[in-house]
């Protein structure tokens, strides 16, 4: 698994010897359950055409990878069980009874943000981390933010428990992203290409995140800015590496 590859190397980074790394699991943990729940939204979406199986395998391995990494705490995994019994119940109502979906999914998403606010809590504790890898992990972490916001809205009637949210909370997400971007760039020693392409990726979607009139397009959204979330990760891993 990528995440153990990505600890070693990390480790082996000169100047990194001092600074903690065991949040990075609590970390993963949260990316995996905003990406559960985004793709649960798109897979279930009533207001688009058609049934993307992309997103089912999607959830449904997040599911398992939450299932098996966080099993074993008590507290942890029963949040992940009482996730795991929503999304049973939701798979079961007919395709066309759409009008049940809100339902398990609204205990999803809470469900899910006392799963992410405790696993911030623990993270918060756990030690501190290098100035570059708390960079992308905020990053990550106001990109699933938007993803999942965006996605709620697409699906409409659904409430956001994880964040507060107000008219502003989309642009202050975007503004976030922006200077995270620019953060990581200015750490860089030279313009970095792979930091230049994820950056595109966010921005040939933003349009569509920043202005609602462009119409819903949760697929594309759950493209992008899935290819740049998980395209930070491989980017940590690199620059750990000194590739």
């Amino acid at each position: 698994m990528w995440v153990r590859l990505f600890l070693v190397l990390l480790l082996m980074q000169p100047g990194l010897a001092g600074a903690k790394l065991s949040s990075t699991p609590l970390h993963d943990a949260r990316i995996q359950a905003f990406s559960l729940c985004s793709f649960l939204l798109a897979y279930y979406n009533p207001n688009q055409d058609g049934i993307d199986l992309r997103y089912a395998d999607g959830y449904q391995q997040d599911l398992a990878w939450l299932k098996e990494q966080l099993g074993n705490d008590a507290e942890l995994g029963e949040m992940v069980e009482d996730i795991d019994i929503a999304i049973t119940a939701l798979e079961a109502i007919p395709a066309d009874l759409p009008e049940l979906y809100p339902e398990w999914l609204t205990l999803v998403l809470m469900t899910h943000a006392r799963l992410d606010q405790r696993l911030a809590e623990r993270n918060a504790g756990a030690g501190e981390v290098s100035a570059q890898l708390s960079t992308v992990q905020e990053l990550q972490l106001d990109i699933e933010r938007l993803l999942l916001l965006y996605q709620s809205r697409a699906f409409g009637l659904l409430g956001m428990y994880v964040l507060v949210v107000d008219e502003n909370t989309v642009a202050e997400l975007d503004k976030r992203i922006l200077h995270g971007f620019a953060e990581l760039q200015s750490q860089a020693l030279s313009a970095d290409q792979q930091l230049a392409k994820l950056e595109g990726f966010y921005s040939f979607v933003r349009p569509h995140l920043l202005e609602q009139q462009r119409g819903w397009v949760p697929g594309s959204a759950a493209y992008y800015l899935r290819q740049t979330s998980q395209g930070l990760s491989l980017f940590l891993s690199e620059r750990a590496a000194g590739l």
